[in-house]
């Protein structure tokens, strides 16, 4: 049946829409899941549905614009693989009419339903609000614990359509309460008076994590939590006056600050920045792969992110570790090995391992990242989903062919074939990645503020540039030119642009 289905295995369960100017899509659509649905009618059959058994979703973006005389577009591909044995995730709190007061804490609760194990591993979740009815979002809180339960401060704006979603934390799941929040701002003088900022400190670096720690922060009612900063980004929120922060690369350089907030909404300026270069850490050594033999067939091309690497080489094995990509914890990545044979085509079989934990082997579950049986097709394709619990730094990749049959282990020697080894950069999330020392720029302005088409970043010439939503989601990226972005295609509101480790609000008209 073409119907969407909870129980169908395979085929499509979600529909394509008519197009819109907003580069987000929920499955199933907002207005499904602010009804408490996981399914979306259509006129006659159901044309969206949410799967309860395991299964793999093939996906496509397609992004076109309206140049008239002739259009452009592009797409990308997503593999998103259902875990039948955690879930369903849902929000179990406010479900029906609720009136609450503004500034006022509210406690969130949910069904952590498997998400923190069961290969979905989401250890954390963030908590966001919405106060028309789930056409924007804001962040309430981030990072914090997936235990199913957290107290938060309702933000003293009045609303009758405002909504809670809790999501897994760099992760695609989430849910929605299922009913309105009524909002009466709080009675008598609204407290408009920020605290004060901390005195931050960093300790005990390692080369993967360090403990940061505060003092100082007071207000004029009373200090209830502080969000913490890595460069321009929100990584935690936390009541205590400290915070470990993790998966951190060695001998790297990053930097903190810390800003306190009060139940109503105000904060603080950020603390002083602590700047901390973490250990250089054990080196890592991988066990040695090889064929004895490529004088009939090894690898000629291998595409993964931005490597785009073809080899001449015909020792057994080739070291490209100099050749590098960035890749994301939770994106799926569109991966061509094309084969050289030097006379007869011959079925080669190929394995692709990464060492996602970064423990110098790929003997892990899961480090078997791909794999194809023997066939003569050129280029064999496929596509790798960076997994969500990956851990964040420099990393190998080991692509190996072997006539035949499908490499059996990702170390030793065998007779014809090749391997080869890549390096990946494995980043968290679309919210800012780190940079050296050397990068860093100290301040900018954007002009003019609002802006219709172009914006201009003052002290920059050609930096990388990330522009957010007000919800933290990456809506756009690039390099500026002299110094300067073109945001015509942005929707009218507010964003965010992160250049360096430096962010600047700015509104498009």
């Amino acid at each position: 049946s073409s119907a969407a289905s909870a129980t169908k295995a395979t085929g499509p369960t979600f529909r394509s829409w008519t197009p819109q100017t907003t580069p987000v899509r929920y499955f199933p659509r907002m207005a499904s899941v602010l009804a408490g649905a996981t399914t979306t009618a259509g006129s006659e059959i159901t044309v969206e549905a949410l799967s309860n058994v395991a299964r793999t979703y093939n996906f496509r973006f397609t992004v076109r614009d309206n140049r008239a005389g002739g259009s452009g577009n592009n797409s990308d591909d997503a593999v998103i693989t259902v875990n039948g044995t955690a879930g369903p995730f849902s929000v179990s709190s406010q479900n029906t009419a609720t009136t609450v007061t503004g500034g006022t804490s509210q406690t969130v609760t949910w069904n952590v339903a498997g998400t923190t194990a069961n290969g979905v591993n989401a250890a954390n979740v963030d908590i966001l609000w919405s106060t028309d009815g789930g056409n924007t979002w804001t962040t309430l809180l981030a990072g914090t614990p997936n235990d199913g339960t957290q107290a938060v401060t309702i933000p003293n704006t009045s609303t009758t359509t405002g909504r809670i979603m809790v999501k897994g934390s760099n992760h695609i799941f989430f849910d929605v309460n299922n009913a309105n929040i009524t909002v009466n701002a709080g009675s008598g003088t609204s407290d408009t008076t920020a605290p004060t900022a901390p005195t931050l400190a960093a300790s005990g670096t390692t080369s993967t994590s360090t403990n940061l720690s505060w003092s100082g922060a007071t207000d004029n009612v009373g200090v209830t939590g502080y969000d913490v900063y890595q460069g321009a980004s929100l990584i935690g929120s936390t009541a205590s006056t400290s915070y470990t922060v993790s998966s951190l690369s060695p001998s790297t350089t990053y930097s903190f600050t810390v800003r306190a907030k009060d139940a109503a909404g105000n904060a603080s300026v950020s603390s002083n920045t602590v700047s901390v270069t973490t250990l250089a850490g054990t080196a890592v050594s991988y066990c040695s792969a090889s064929a004895n033999n490529t004088a009939d067939e090894r690898i000629g091309n291998v595409t993964f992110g931005s490597i785009n690497n073809t080899s001449t080489g015909t020792a057994g094995y080739e070291n490209f570790t100099s050749v590098s990509t960035n890749v994301t914890r939770g994106s799926a990545y569109s991966l061509s090995i094309t084969p050289v044979w030097t006379s007869t085509k011959y079925n080669e079989a190929y394995a692709v391992y990464i060492d996602y934990n970064r423990d110098g082997d790929f003997a892990d579950s899961g480090e078997l990242a791909w794999s194809k049986t023997g066939s003569t097709t050129s280029p064999v394709t496929g596509s790798i989903t960076i997994p969500s619990t990956a851990t964040v730094g420099t990393t190998r990749m080991r692509v190996m062919m072997q006539y035949s049959s499908v490499p059996t282990s990702s170390c030793g020697t065998y007779t014809y074939g090749q391997v080869e080894d890549y390096t990946l950069n494995i980043v968290s999330s679309g919210r800012g990645n780190i940079l050296d020392t050397k990068d860093m720029i100290t301040d900018i302005r954007v002009y003019p503020n609002p802006a219709k088409d172009i914006l201009n970043i003052s002290n920059t010439t050609n930096e990388d540039y990330k522009i957010f939503d007000m919800g933290g989601k990456l809506i756009n990226s690039g390099k500026l030119e002299r110094g300067a972005v073109n945001v015509s295609g942005l929707i009218k509101g507010a964003y965010m642009i992160q250049i360096g480790e430096i962010s600047k609000r700015f509104i498009k008209n």
